[in-house]
């Protein structure tokens, strides 16, 4: 039996390393703030990029769509834009949140989003027009993270 076998054996398969908490923003309420006024106020945006989460808050809440930008400003006004984002607005209020990862681990943070929550859009169509392209997704190292909330 080889030894690393062996040491398998003996303490169990190599643990995960834990999420980590990529510190979500807010408002200056404490407050996740809405799609549609982060779309109508883009200049709140306006120089960051990062990772972002849109989810829809009700009886039923749901996770929506998850992407990254180097321009949230402009990709806040796309999503808004979006036939299949607005259909879940017209449901009740969707909610927008951004993390400022790195730009070398967006791509693996969001391929962990992705695989760990169910969310509704799945859309390379959309992927694309914010930048995302599918065969880098499907390819990077997972970044665990914390979800919002």
């Amino acid at each position: 039996m080889p030894a690393m076998s062996l040491l398998s054996l003996l303490l169990g398969p190599p643990k995960r390393p834990a999420p980590i908490d990529p510190f979500w923003r807010r408002n200056g309420s404490l407050k996740y703030p809405t799609l549609v006024s982060l779309a109508t106020r883009p200049q709140e945006l306006r120089g960051y990029g990062g990772v972002f989460v849109v989810w829809h808050i009700g009886v039923q809440g749901r996770w929506v769509y998850c992407g990254h930008s180097p321009a949230l400003d402009e990709a806040a006004l796309a999503l808004f834009e979006a036939p299949t984002i607005r259909e879940w607005e017209q449901r009740g209020a969707l909610v927008f949140t951004w993390a400022p990862v790195r730009e070398d681990r967006r791509d693996g943070v969001v391929a962990y989003l992705r695989d760990t929550l169910p969310f509704e859009i799945k859309n390379e169509g959309l992927d694309e027009r914010l930048g995302m392209a599918a065969g880098r997704l499907a390819t990077a190292q997972r970044v665990p993270v914390l979800p919002p909330g």
